[in-house]
């Protein structure tokens, strides 16, 4: 039958017997008790300590109950009257120093790294996140939050703690380790979480709608109903960023700083004006989609769009009501942009001016702004403008009314 060690036994083991016989020679251990050894005597004081023996004949009988497994202790039996000449006579130093601080093994530098407690919290929660994925291959936030009316809004603060108390390498490896996928669930976001197969491949696009909660039956997002928000502004996340402190955030913001100034409120505003009610986009996100499109051999196609999606930007797009400066700025470099590109057919520029003209026939409420993009355009297509006008009948800078 096979040998295992008793947990009595286990639980002597880090005590190193030579390191102990090196300390029972320099304090002369055993000089006089050759028969009742240190060793035996330290494994019974262990033995009354972890049983909460609280006497000399309590401890005889304990620890003789079981004396066939003494062999394995190296000890053997205990008699009351020895033990009790050995606690006068050998010194308490061979003890103290048996589990003193050890200064004479490779391990003597060592001391356990101290963490605060938030930092204990984010290492022992990621360490269940993490076998929590391996464990079931697919984790939702629901079944991580049941309780939470946005389980997604509470995975948020759970991951903000582990980005701010693991470390860099941690929190790396982390996000190396779990892939979370974002999808709809009964008309509301969730996650999935599961093992990263991606091997260094990026994660999806972003949707504005997923990420404001904007369902696929959400009122906002029916066909045929345009609709734009901004719940913060640029200079809000700004100044969160500078803030923060944190290098990563640091890296976007300054990636975006151009747009900073009068360019306010490109980045945080989203519109949805298209037939594809999945579709939201921010100003920003089309200006650099446009820029790269139009510097790059792309297909014309996807240089049409980037247009497309910049032109209904500048017709539609209100910002917000403090923000006149950045909707003039934008119109302004969208039609110098159109106007200057080559490639673009001249099927898509007159459609692009009759798209212009058609945003005139707005209400009374709107005219003003309809006056203000024509204005533009007149600035930078005169000669089309001029055309277009003397072909409708209407006259350069005076917005259309729906009687036109």
């Amino acid at each position: 039958m096979r040998f295992a060690d008793s947990i009595f036994a286990s639980l002597l083991k880090p005590i190193d017997r030579r390191q102990f016989a090196r300390i029972v020679d320099r304090h002369e251990g055993d000089a006089y008790d050759k028969s009742f050894r240190s060793w035996d005597h330290l494994v019974a004081l262990v033995y009354a300590q972890l049983g909460k023996v609280e006497s000399v004949r309590a401890l005889e009988a304990g620890f003789n109950a079981n004396s066939q497994h003494h062999y394995h202790l190296g000890t053997g039996r205990l008699a009351r009257s020895t033990l009790a000449d050995a606690n006068a006579r050998r010194p308490a130093e061979v003890f103290a120093d048996a589990f003193a601080p050890r200064h004479d093994t490779r391990y003597n530098d060592y001391t356990p790294q101290t963490l605060p407690v938030p930092a204990r919290y984010a290492a022992y929660s990621a360490n269940l996140a993490v076998l929590a994925v391996l464990a079931a291959g697919e984790v939702t936030g629901r079944s991580l939050f049941p309780m939470a009316r946005d389980p997604v809004g509470e995975w948020r603060k759970l991951a903000l703690l582990w980005r701010s108390q693991l470390p860099r390498e941690g929190w790396a490896g982390l996000i190396g380790a779990i892939a979370l996928d974002r999808i709809w669930e009964n008309d509301q976001r969730e996650i999935v979480l599961r093992r990263d197969e991606r091997t260094g491949q990026p994660s999806g696009r972003t949707d504005p709608h997923w990420s404001y909660n904007r369902g696929p039956s959400h009122e906002y997002r029916q066909v045929g109903r345009p609709f734009g928000w901004m719940l913060v502004n640029d200079v809000w996340l700004r100044n969160q960023a500078w803030f923060l402190c944190d290098d990563s955030d640091d890296a976007l913001a300054h990636a975006l700083e151009p747009f900073a100034g009068d360019f306010n409120a490109v980045i945080s505003g989203f519109h949805s004006y298209w037939p594809d009610q999945g579709r939201a986009v921010s100003a920003a996100n089309a200006l650099i989609t446009l820029w790269l499109a139009s510097s790059s051999d792309c297909a014309l196609g996807d240089l049409i769009g980037a247009y497309d999606t910049c032109l209904e930007i500048a017709i539609r797009a209100k910002f917000s009501p403090n923000e006149s400066r950045t909707r003039e700025r934008f119109r302004i470099l969208v039609l110098r942009k159109i106007a200057s590109d080559q490639r673009l057919p001249e099927e898509w520029l007159d459609s692009a001016i009759i798209r212009i003209q058609d945003a005139a026939t707005k209400t009374s409420a709107e005219l003003f702004e309809a006056a203000a993009l024509l204005r533009i355009a007149n600035e930078i297509f005169p000669e089309r403008m001029a055309s277009r006008f003397q072909d409708s009948g209407w006259q350069p800078g005076r917005p259309a009314t729906p009687e036109n």
